[in-house]
């Protein structure tokens, strides 16, 4: 008979203390295969949800959360929360680290802000999270980017989205970008757990005043590159100036020095998230609306102009980089 496993982190009690939740906060845990894993509600009212999600597949991003989530307590302070198991044996952190948003938004903390300070301490946080990667024994259970995840199936699902053709030379990009990404390398530290969607929107400053990024949900095991690429392009759609990534890539360097090849790749990878991102978006259930399907239009629109901007083509040509 197997026995029973022990009883998991009271998380009640460990957000409560960490964030000073007032007294009377209700907590409450919705049914499986919710997307929202824990509910919680101050005295006054007003519900906050814990962002993340049940399914297998996301659970190994869920225990990257964890890991990065209990170095960032033991590193600024408050109690650690632990991790509790998730289905298939992954690590979960209750919640997800979207929780920590949420609290951070509505409750004690506040949003990341364009200051230069902000932004050196969002790129210490990411190459930190990377560090960790690198020798965190749940890697493997990550999904692994590729080609067909960050090109071709976004590219597919806009086309089917928009029920449109390609031009020419958009056609020839998407190739190129493909091609690209099938000759890059894997090896360890440009290549590991990285957490897939690292911009303003996923980051926040916790009540004790330390930057960090949430919401794990997208975590892979892909190119570093792609994750720095993922926060640029925030800036870029967010009209956040170069002197915001300019001092998040100090940060970054700071932590996790990178070489030539690697910041060449930075360029390219700007072009693959835009498309990702598209294809996220044309990706959703149901019918897309009016205005969703206008936003994928001019996105589209938008995707060999930023490979011209950002010099991506001479990018994926240079020496270091695959033909």
């Amino acid at each position: 008979m197997t026995a029973a496993p022990p009883p998991g982190p009271d998380w009640p009690a460990l957000l409560r203390d960490f964030y000073g939740l007032p007294p009377g906060t209700r907590f409450t845990a919705p049914g499986p295969g919710r997307h929202v894993l824990l509910q919680v509600t101050p005295p006054e009212g007003r519900a906050l949800f814990f962002k993340g999600r049940a399914e297998a597949a996301e659970d190994a991003g869920a225990g990257l959360a964890g890991l990065a989530f209990q170095d960032h307590v033991a590193r600024h302070g408050g109690p650690a929360p632990g991790v509790q198991r998730g289905r298939g044996g992954a690590l979960m952190l209750c919640g997800g680290q979207g929780a920590q948003g949420a609290l951070h938004d509505c409750l004690t903390g506040r949003p990341a802000t364009t200051d230069p300070a902000d932004a050196e301490a969002l790129g210490q946080a990411l190459a930190r999270i990377h560090a960790l990667g690198d020798g965190w024994s749940g890697a493997a259970d990550l999904p692994c980017a590729t080609r067909a995840t960050l090109v071709d199936l976004p590219a597919a699902r806009i086309r089917g989205a928009l029920d449109v053709g390609f031009d020419p030379e958009l056609r020839g990009l998407i190739a190129a970008l493909g091609d690209w990404i099938d000759g890059l390398p894997r090896g360890r530290g440009v290549f590991g757990p990285c957490h897939g969607d690292s911009h303003y929107e996923n980051a926040a400053c916790d009540g004790f005043g330390a930057l960090c990024f949430y919401d794990f949900e997208h975590a892979v095991r892909g190119w570093r590159a792609f994750d720095l690429a993922s926060f640029i392009w925030g800036c870029f759609r967010q009209e956040r100036g170069a002197q915001t990534w300019n001092a998040f890539m100090q940060g970054y360097g700071a932590q996790r020095p990178l070489s030539e090849a690697e910041a060449t790749w930075i360029r390219p990878f700007l072009v693959v998230r835009q498309l990702w991102w598209l294809g996220f978006n044309a990706g959703a259930e149901g019918p897309l609306s009016d205005k969703m399907q206008a936003r994928l239009t001019q996105g589209l629109g938008f995707v060999t102009h930023l490979a011209d901007q950002v010099g991506a083509r001479e990018a994926m040509a240079r020496p270091g980089c695959p033909a």
